[in-house]
């Protein structure tokens, strides 16, 4: 409780501490699943609708449809070679997230659960490539991977997932590093 409380004061710092807005709002899109040879392979993408610019890294305001609902949350991004990730919880969006998160990585379904107000991962810089396409047809803007609890001893606690960047498509995609994460995923997004 005493570190959530921490990060959100931190990420409100970070806020206020951002200069350069961006004056364009991105419509939002439906969220896309990917798939290979016809199966869901875990790679969620949704766009983003705002990104606030600072030196201190930017802000995503994520915003996809999903079954008629609005699903999203807010995503800290830091400059790259620096470690500290957040995403943070933008209220009924992010509890719809959260709902079709369950379903969608087939684990029990619970509609009263809420997004938790703050997720702090470690982020590792992968690579930088403004043009290079992968077998599904996606160009990558920039490559992360994130490491949720990673001092914990405990598999029930430690997850790992890609997130990718595309800043001139306005989304961001979530790929899956193993399926057996999905419970860890869903349980570390879920306010406790």
């Amino acid at each position: 409780m005493i570190m959530q409380k921490f990060f959100t004061l931190l990420l409100s710092v970070i806020l206020l501490g951002c200069s350069t807005m961006q004056d364009k709002v991105y419509p939002v899109r439906p969220l896309v699943m990917g798939t290979e040879n016809g199966c869901f392979d875990g790679d969620i993408r949704l766009s983003y609708t705002d990104s606030v610019i600072s030196g201190k890294g930017v802000i995503y305001k994520v915003n996809a449809l999903y079954n008629n609902k609005n699903v999203g949350f807010e995503l800290y991004m830091p400059p790259p070679m620096f470690a500290g990730f957040f995403i943070r919880s933008i209220g009924v969006e992010s509890d719809n997230f959260l709902h079709e998160l369950q379903k969608i990585y087939n684990q029990k379904i619970d509609t009263t659960a809420k997004f938790v107000d703050i997720i702090r991962a470690d982020c590792l810089s992968m690579v930088m490539a403004d043009s290079v396409e992968d077998s599904k047809g996606y160009v990558a803007a920039a490559e992360n991977k994130l490491f949720f609890n990673p001092k914990s001893d405990s598999d029930d606690d430690y997850a790992e997932l890609f997130l990718n960047i595309n800043q001139t498509e306005h989304w961001i995609e979530l790929k899956e590093k193993d399926s057996r994460y999905r419970p860890v995923i869903v349980k570390i997004f879920t306010k406790q």
